[in-house]
């Protein structure tokens, strides 16, 4: 996990990266990964989806991010970090 300063940035970046993908069609993601410290800047500029994931970006960012770069669900889902549900009831169905 990253420290919390610098992961607002990071996420901020792939939002960028996801907007201007609505925008422009394809984008140059390496462009967008300059400013950004490592290993954030590794992780967008190579659109490694799984290291993002194990950095703590929002998973609802990452499907965004994925699609924005071309990657299609079955090529990162697979590579995302494991993961443990919790035994716990949800607060909702308490």
């Amino acid at each position: 996990m990253t420290a919390p300063t610098e992961l607002p940035p990071l996420q901020r970046r792939i939002f960028e990266i996801m907007r201007a993908s609505d925008e422009s069609g394809p984008i140059d993601v390496a462009s967008f990964a300059i400013g950004l410290a490592e290993p954030g800047r590794t992780a967008v500029a190579t659109a490694d989806v799984a290291a993002l994931a194990s950095l703590g970006v929002h998973p609802c960012l990452l499907i965004g991010f994925a699609y924005a770069v071309g990657a299609q669900r079955p090529e990162f889902i697979d590579r995302l970090p494991p993961f443990k549900l919790s035994l716990e009831t949800p607060r909702w169905r308490k």
